[in-house]
């Protein structure tokens, strides 16, 4: 089973974005349209 977790923040600056890069390495942000593609990928989204 393929899950996508997204982890939303603010649109315009977020101080705890750095502290999620650093319990979270793989955490990245994306354009709408990356999204868009892993959501069709997912049998399962979790947003946070």
């Amino acid at each position: 089973m393929n899950v996508l977790t997204i982890l939303q923040g603010p649109a315009y600056g977020d101080e705890r974005g750095i502290a999620d890069a650093m319990f979270l390495p793989q955490a990245r942000r994306s354009s709408l349209d990356e999204v868009t593609d892993w959501a069709r990928w997912a049998d399962k989204t979790i947003m946070f």
